[in-house]
């Protein structure tokens, strides 16, 4: 073996090791950032479910089987998530930030816009590699079955109202929709 070959022999496993240490730190950002994400979209959450105009107590996530339960107080938005529980959401005041909310709430990076006609206006934000990793959502692919629409949903979904850009959804159209989601689950 001549010196070249040593040489040659070093660099290259200096250039492994560079390269294990990237794919190693990028793994671990790609983790981190779903970690936060999760935090970000518990922290929402919570404060979504404590805050109120009146003064009294927030509403806590609902069972969608729990008619007991139904918020008489609808907020700008309507959380379905996978394992069937269903939150009412106040949209953030700077709507410039909203993918970044939505992303946050849905526990996902990349978001995607589904108009399904539950009313005039209504979009359905869903996480746009769902059906890769995220369990069935039942209730919200009986909502969407409802209006004739055959795409399964996979994972948490957020129906908010849109116009000229992301809007509250009307107290009549969230009240509707919850209806509909209760019936559903009493099918």
């Amino acid at each position: 073996m001549n010196v070249d070959d040593v040489v040659a022999e070093k660099i290259a496993a200096a250039h492994a090791r560079a390269e294990a240490a990237k794919r190693r730190r990028a793994a671990f950002a790609a983790a981190r950032q779903r970690g936060l994400a999760l935090r970000h979209a518990a922290k929402l959450r919570n404060q979504a479910s404590a805050r109120t105009t009146d003064g009294t107590a927030g509403v806590s996530p609902t069972p969608a089987n729990d008619t007991k339960e139904i918020p008489v107080k609808f907020d700008d938005a309507i959380l379905i998530t996978e394992d069937e529980t269903i939150t009412t959401l106040n949209l953030p005041a700077n709507r410039e930030h909203f993918a970044e909310y939505a992303a946050a709430v849905l526990r996902c990076t990349t978001i995607e816009a589904f108009d399904i006609p539950l009313a005039s206006g209504v979009t359905i934000w869903i996480d746009e590699d769902g059906r890769n990793h995220w369990p069935y959502n039942r209730l919200a692919d009986a909502l969407a079955n409802l209006y004739g629409i055959t795409d399964s949903f996979h994972g948490p979904v957020l129906i908010t109202g849109y116009g000229a850009g992301v809007e509250p959804l009307p107290q009549a159209t969230a009240a509707r929709i919850l209806g509909e989601l209760n019936q559903i689950d009493g099918i």
